[in-house]
């Protein structure tokens, strides 16, 4: 491709000359695009078990790169002709995850399921596209068997309720 460059020659505080030059840019041939991570889960809500518990994030960063014939890559993931397309099958997936310009991937906090992004960047039409795999999950089932902690009799009896610790939240 080509840029112009544009130069201005100034000597205290004088202009002496300027101008503009085109310049012919040679980058190294494209040979593929990546994106990580293939698949992600991300909980339902920072509030959700998932969450607060297992420790999953409401939300992931996608890492979008061209990589060069030389070994060389560029970072595509803010750049405004990377591509994010949301799908699922059944025209859902906006209703569980958002992308923004930057590949920043959020839960909408109103349902689990599973949710596509297709990923290009449009500088590149032949290098294809990616497939980005959303898992929004919300924790269910979990239990907590908690003894006395004393020596108990037969029968032990079992506390099934979760509640924080004291001064935590």
């Amino acid at each position: 491709g080509t840029a112009t460059i544009k130069a201005e020659w100034i000597v205290s505080g004088s202009k002496l000359g300027a101008g503009t030059h085109p310049v012919k840019v040679d980058l190294p041939v494209p040979s593929s695009l990546n994106v990580l991570p293939p698949e992600m889960s991300i909980a339902l809500s920072d509030v959700d078990p998932a969450a607060t518990i297992k420790g999953l994030s409401s939300s992931g960063q996608l890492s979008v790169a061209v990589l060069y014939e030389d070994g060389t890559s560029i970072a595509f993931a803010s750049n405004p002709k990377t591509k994010y397309v949301l799908s699922d099958g059944n025209g859902n997936a906006t209703n569980l995850i958002t992308v923004d310009a930057n590949g920043l991937v959020k839960s909408t906090g109103t349902g689990t399921g599973t949710a596509k992004i297709n990923v290009s960047v449009e500088a590149y039409p032949g290098l294809g596209s990616a497939d980005v795999v959303v898992n929004v999950v919300r924790a269910t089932g979990l239990t907590a068997e908690v003894y006395e902690s004393y020596t108990p009799t037969v029968p032990r009896v079992v506390e099934n309720r979760l509640s924080y610790i004291e001064a935590t939240t």
